[in-house]
């Protein structure tokens, strides 16, 4: 039964009041955590892994490769305003036939910090001159890079005469800052 101006009596105001109270600091809180949420992105901003993720993946491979002497297979440098995530290193040599005279057979990354030297990364090198000789090297979540950082994958043979099966691939993620 109703009390004054439809406001429950006493008895039914207790029941009502406690659910409804519940519901309602439930509410409360909810929007308290939404606006303290916004609030943290205002100032804070996204984490970098949250801002625009672009996957980008470099990759060169040869089947029959003739000596050479060291040779940029492809580049990566990370843009302005962005951060990039290398998740995934690989290189692969393989001897597919003899040489006369035996040499180095690699392929390699090379990472330069924006403004700084050039780092030897990562190799997979063979000296062998048995056809079937292998060397393979994979790294995952390898690299934070910053902007202007550059990525390098290589590849060399000092061998003289033969051939090789090469791979030198890198899969990374760049991010908005």
């Amino acid at each position: 039964m109703s009390g004054l101006f439809g406001i429950p009596t006493q008895r039914r105001l207790k029941k009502i009041d406690e659910i409804q109270i519940i519901d309602l600091i439930t509410y409360i809180s909810q929007i308290a955590l939404i606006n303290e949420i916004s609030e943290i992105k205002k100032v804070r901003g996204l984490h970098w892994f949250d801002r625009n993720p672009t996957p980008i993946n470099r990759s060169w491979s040869g089947s029959a490769v003739a000596p050479h002497s060291p040779t940029v297979r492809w580049t990566y440098t990370v843009p302005a305003n962005k951060i990039a995530f290398l998740e995934l290193a690989f290189a692969h040599v393989l001897r597919r036939s003899a040489s006369t005279v035996l040499g180095e057979v690699a392929c390699e990354f090379f990472y330069t910090p924006n403004g700084g030297s050039t780092l030897p990364t990562l190799r997979a090198l063979i000296f062998d001159n048995t056809v079937g000789a292998r060397a393979h090297v994979n790294v995952g979540q390898a690299l934070i890079m910053n902007e202007g950082d550059l990525l390098e994958g290589m590849s060399y043979d000092d061998s003289n005469g033969g051939t090789t099966i090469m791979e030198v691939n890198a899969k990374l993620t760049e991010f908005d800052l």
